[in-house]
């Protein structure tokens, strides 16, 4: 056994891939959050929505072909209603930490950034238990088909 070997079962595991997906497209949702917030003057729900969605778009694509790309997966037309389900989930638990936070600091960009990830960090535990063990479950019986 190759001295690596349990580094690269780390590296390759569907939770650091499902990680890395995450950090990514956390990047986006922050950068779009900033700029729709604080440089457009959007209101600050609509900003935050606007990069959660986008985020979404991108979790899903990458997940389905990266980070659970080993699994038998459902149809796109069926996975799409679980995947919507688990952001819904995560989305309900990522604004609700978003916004009691930032209720209670200052309107500066800084803190509102601040906001933002502890809300992130909340949803992430739920769309990671969703994800794994329902939106990308291994289906057996069915085949990936696009």
């Amino acid at each position: 056994m190759s001295a690596l070997a349990p580094l690269t079962r780390l590296i390759t595991s569907p939770l650091i891939k499902f990680l890395l997906v995450g950090g990514s497209a956390f990047l986006v949702d922050l950068g779009l959050f900033w700029l729709a917030a604080f440089q457009l003057e959007m209101p600050i729900m609509w900003a935050r929505s606007l990069g959660f969605i986008t985020a979404l778009c991108i979790t899903w694509g990458l997940n389905r072909r990266w980070t659970f790309a080993h699994r038998h997966q459902s149809q796109k037309r069926r996975q799409a209603p679980a995947v919507f389900v688990v952001a819904l989930l995560a989305i309900a638990v990522n604004l609700t930490a978003f916004s009691v936070v930032s209720t209670y600091l200052p309107q500066q960009a800084a803190y509102q950034m601040a906001a933002l990830a502890l809300g992130v960090m909340a949803g992430t535990v739920i769309n990671w238990l969703g994800a794994n063990y329902y939106a990308y479950r291994d289906n057996q019986q069915q085949t990936v088909t696009d």
